[in-house]
């Protein structure tokens, strides 16, 4: 069995679509064979979401968004664990993928070390109201920056770090 426990601060603006606002979260999963689990280990996940409309009263017109966030597995986790934080906004699997470092596929860096940034402009171009739905069409440049490491004292390691950057499109509804 695993134990967890986390502690959130939120001052979103609206959780689905924030403009404004802050998203901070520590969480633990705590796993012991007292617990009835096959494995001893501990994993510690931390992140800190910033939001920010920078044209008031333009409907997040132009918002800008930006993370930072680390993950460290403690004890004799299994290769399996490394590529599961426990989030409550969802789990953050391996650094790859659309949440983490968006150029690279999904978990495709693994290491008990993780760490990752990520930089939006959310650019809300056009909007539409089509069969009594609210539709918000939004443009996001954006940047990431991540890296994986077998121990925390490794993290002044630059060259593990691996980037990206590119243009998304996004469909808000309602």
């Amino acid at each position: 069995g695993i134990f967890q426990l986390g502690l959130i601060y939120d001052t979103r603006d609206l959780e689905t679509d924030p403009g404004n606002g802050i998203f901070a979260e520590l969480t633990n999963e705590l796993s012991l064979p007292s617990l009835g689990s096959a494995y001893r280990f501990n994993k510690t996940f931390v992140h800190v979401n910033y939001y920010r409309n920078l044209v008031p009263g333009k409907n997040k017109k132009l918002v800008v968004a930006a993370r930072i966030a680390g993950g460290y597995t403690a004890a004799d986790a299994p290769f399996f664990e490394f590529q599961d934080q426990w989030s409550s906004e969802g789990s953050i699997e391996g650094l790859g993928g659309a949440y983490t470092l968006g150029g690279y596929k999904q978990s495709r860096f693994l290491a008990r070390v993780m760490t990752f940034n990520n930089l939006e402009l959310r650019y809300r171009f056009a909007q539409a109201n089509f069969l009594q739905q609210h539709l918000a069409f939004v443009a996001v440049p954006f940047a990431d920056v991540g890296g994986v490491w077998n121990r925390l004292s490794a993290l002044n390691d630059f060259s593990n770090y691996r980037h990206d950057e590119g243009l998304g499109l996004r469909i808000v509804w309602n």
